[in-house]
C-alpha cells in the first residue's frame, strides 16, 4: 500500500528522539549520583583517597580511548586488600561503560546489573544503571526486557516522560499497538500538565486573535490546536491579498508569528515530535484513520512540515472535506514546501475544485514563469 510506505519508516520513527546513544551512557560523579536520586533514603558510601585517585586515572584513560590501560587500573583497585562494597560498585560501573564502548552490550548489561543490584551504592547510581540497562536492551532489540526494566523505574519515578516513550517504543516493535497508545498518551499528558497556568494563557491569546480576525469556532468545545490552524490559514489568505507596503501587511505578519509562538507552547513540557509520530504509526496500523488525521492536525501546528500538510490534505480529500483539503494544501504552498511540477498542478486543480479559476491560473502561471512547472500542453 502506497500510503503505508509514506507513513512509516519504522526504525527512524522509533529512534527519533530516543537517546540510546553513547552520549547518554557514561560516567557519573559521586555528586551527580546523589543529585539524581529522587529517594534520598540512603547515605552515600565512603571512598578512600587511594581508590578515588585510581578511579580518576582510569576515567581519564577511558575517555582518551585507552581502554585496556583503564581496565588495568580498575583491576588493580580490585586487587587492593581493603576495598569497600561501595568502591566495588563504582568499579563495576566503570567496567560496564568500558564494555559498552567496546560494543559488548550484553557484557555491559551484566556489569550494570551488578551496580543496580548492589545495596551499597547510592540510589542515583542505581537508577542511572537501571535506565542504562533499559536503553541497552533497546539497542539489542530485547523488547520484553526493555519493558521490564522501564516498569521497575516507573515504580519510583512515575512522572518521567522518557520512560513511557521508551516503553511505548518497545511495545510498538512487538506490534502491541492497542496497548502502547495509552502509554504514549500518558507521556503527553504529563508533559502538557506541567504548567497549567501558562497553557491557559496561550489558549486565551489564540481565542483573542480568533475574535479579532472573526474566525468562527465552537466556544463550548474548543480545540485550540485546530482553531489556531484555522486562524493561520485565514491570515495567510489575507496576507496574500494585501500589498507589502500596506501597514496591514506587517500587522498580519506579526499576528501569524504570534499565533505560531502560542501554539508551539500549547504543549507544555514540551511534548516531542517523535511521541506523536509513534501515535500516528500505531493508529495507522490499527486503521484508525480518524485518529491518524487528529495526530496530523497536531503535527502541522507544532512541526510544520511538507509531509504532514500534504498527508492531512489527502485525508481531508478522502473524507470529502474539500474546503479543508484545499486549505491544508494551500498552507503547504504558502510555506514554500511545494517543489515538484505535479504539486503545483495539484494546487491549481484544488483551486478549480472550489471554483476559484483565477487563483488556479495565477498560481500555475507563476510556477511556469519560475520554471517550476513543465510547459506541457496539459498544464494550460
Amino acid at each position: 500500500m502506497k500510503s503505508k510506505i509514506i507513513f512509516i519508516t519504522l526504525i527512524a520513527v522509533l529512534l527519533t528522539g530516543l537517546d540510546v546513544s553513547q552520549h547518554s551512557i557514561g560516567f557519573m560523579t559521586a555528586q551527580s549520583q546523589e543529585d539524581n536520586s529522587q529517594r534520598k533514603t540512603k547515605k552515600t558510601g565512603s571512598m578512600s583517597e587511594k581508590v578515588a585517585k585510581k578511579l580518576g586515572e582510569a576515567q581519564e584513560l577511558i575517555e582518551d580511548e585507552k581502554l585496556d590501560e583503564g581496565v588495568a587500573i580498575l583491576n588493580s583497585i580490585l586487587e587492593l586488600k581493603k576495598i569497600s562494597p561501595y568502591e566495588r560498585g563504582q568499579v563495576n560501573y566503570f567496567f560496564a561503560y568500558v564494555r559498552y564502548l567496546k560494543g559488548d552490550l550484553k557484557g555491559a548489561i551484566t556489569f550494570y546489573k551488578k551496580v543496580a543490584e548492589d545495596p551499597n551504592v547510592p540510589d542515583g547510581l542505581i537508577e542511572s544503571s537501571k535506565f542504562t540497562i533499559a536503553q541497552l536492551y533497546f539497542q539489542i532489540e530485547d523488547w520484553p526486557s526493555v519493558i521490564t526494566a522501564v516498569d521497575s523505574l516507573l515504580v519510583d519515578q512515575p512522572n518521567r516522560t522518557d520512560l513511557y516513550v521508551l516503553k511505548g517504543s518497545a511495545m510498538y516493535q512487538q506490534k502491541q499497538y492497542e496497548e502502547m497508545i495509552p502509554i504514549i498518551k500518558k507521556a503527553i499528558s504529563i508533559a502538557e500538565e506541567a504548567n497549567a497556568f501558562r497553557l491557559e494563557q496561550r489558549q486565551k491569546n489564540i481565542a483573542e486573535v480568533a475574535s479579532k480576525y472573526r474566525v468562527k469556532y465552537d466556544r463550548d468545545q474548543v480545540d485550540y490546536i485546530s482553531l489556531a490552524s484555522q486562524i493561520k490559514i485565514k491570515l495567510k489568505e489575507e496576507l496574500a491579498q494585501t500589498r507589502t507596503n500596506n501597514e496591514k501587511y506587517v500587522e498580519i505578519e506579526d499576528a501569524i508569528k504570534s499565533i505560531e509562538t502560542d501554539v508551539k507552547n500549547l504543549a507544555i513540557g514540551p511534548t516531542k515530535e517523535n511521541w506523536w509520530l509513534l501515535l500516528r504509526a500505531a493508529y495507522f496500523e490499527l486503521e484508525q484513520m480518524d485518529n491518524v488525521k487528529t495526530v496530523l492536525q497536531r503535527l502541522v501546528i507544532e512541526w510544520s512540515k511538507k509531509e504532514y500538510w500534504t498527508q492531512l490534505s489527502a485525508f481531508y480529500g478522502q473524507d470529502r472535506q474539500e474546503k479543508e483539503q484545499m486549505a491544508a494544501y494551500q498552507t503547504a504552498y504558502h510555506e514554500g514546501f511545494l517543489e515538484k511540477s505535479s504539486e503545483f498542478v495539484q494546487m491549481a486543480q484544488l483551486y478549480l475544485s472550489v471554483e476559484a479559476p483565477y487563483e488556479a491560473a495565477r498560481i500555475l502561471q507563476k510556477a511556469i514563469d519560475e520554471g517550476k512547472v513543465d510547459k506541457e500542453e496539459k498544464n494550460w
